[in-house]
């Protein structure tokens, strides 16, 4: 039986909290290889395997992730002027918010580029130049022994980055 505090704070019972716990619990195990069947087989073992045959759904694969892990070695300065011209590739880099969306804008002058990414109504301006920073350090990993300049015309991230 519920109580008025569940009710009120849309709570799931704790009862059924702790078995979606639970079968959370032995699915990633098993999805990873890691679920022990041997030793002594309890009633909680027990229940979780009849479950996990009985139901088609808990067979299906779990969603992983691979992660790639860079490492950046700081080869890089920061500087605060406009230098735009000296470097081999300036990178543009602008967020916009409206009433409609927002979205970030990259713009590679030397490769004569361009890249558009909505990110829909509930960001913010900042969050918007910081994605198409995130978005325009992801391409450039990929250029080797260049200068890159990323001109940007946010303050906050600008001295974030520093």
């Amino acid at each position: 039986m519920r109580t008025a505090l569940e009710i009120l704070l849309c709570l799931a019972p704790l009862n059924l909290y702790i078995e979606e716990a639970t079968v959370r619990m032995y699915l990633r195990l098993h999805s990873l290889g890691a679920w022990n069947k041997q030793g002594r087989i309890t009633k909680h073992i027990r229940i979780l395997t009849e479950a996990f045959n009985r139901m088609l759904l808990l067979r299906m694969g779990c969603d992983r992730l691979s992660t790639k892990l860079i490492y950046y070695e700081k080869t890089y300065t920061i500087s605060m002027n406009d230098n735009s011209g000296e470097a081999d590739i300036d990178i543009y880099v602008d967020g916009v918010k409206t009433d409609c969306g927002s979205g970030a804008g990259i713009y590679f002058e030397q490769l004569n580029a361009q890249i558009s990414v909505p990110l829909g109504t509930h960001t913010s301006v900042l969050q918007t130049e910081l994605m198409g920073i995130m978005l325009e350090n992801g391409i450039v990993v990929e250029i080797d022994n260049k200068s890159i300049s990323i001109l940007t015309d946010s303050r906050p991230v600008r001295s974030g980055l520093v």
